[in-house]
């Protein structure tokens, strides 16, 4: 069994928190707030895991777990917990790296990890 990494659950939530920040400070410029954020699973630690693809690879591994990609797909995540430990798993797959801190792959990448803190949208 992996041990828990105090320092990846920080990071997931910093990162989670600078995404939400920067993407709160380009709603606001634009007047738009986007949708809002539901908790559907109680996560106090979550292993992630992140898989830098390409277009093929990120098709192939959202069919594999029975999503549709849409025209412009840029990432998904993949929450999961064990029935037995109750452990939660998350699996990130994304096109881009992020280059800058405003960029849209470190946007994209915040998001995929908020869903797997265990927020969920419409």
């Amino acid at each position: 069994m992996p041990r828990k990494n105090p320092t990846s659950l920080l990071l997931a939530r910093l990162l989670l928190i600078t995404a939400l920040q920067m993407h709160g400070s380009a709603a606001t410029a634009s007047g738009s707030t986007g949708a809002p954020w539901n908790v559907v699973a109680d996560v106090g630690q979550v292993v992630i895991q992140v898989h830098w693809v390409t277009i093929g690879e990120l098709k192939i591994a959202a069919r594999s777990y029975g999503k549709r990609p849409t025209a412009k797909p840029m990432g998904f995540s993949v929450l999961t917990q064990d029935v037995a430990s109750g452990e939660f798993a998350c699996h990130v797959y994304l096109l881009d790296q992020p280059l800058r801190v405003g960029d849209r792959a470190t946007a994209t990448l915040g998001h995929e990890i908020a869903h797997c803190l265990g927020f969920s949208h419409e």
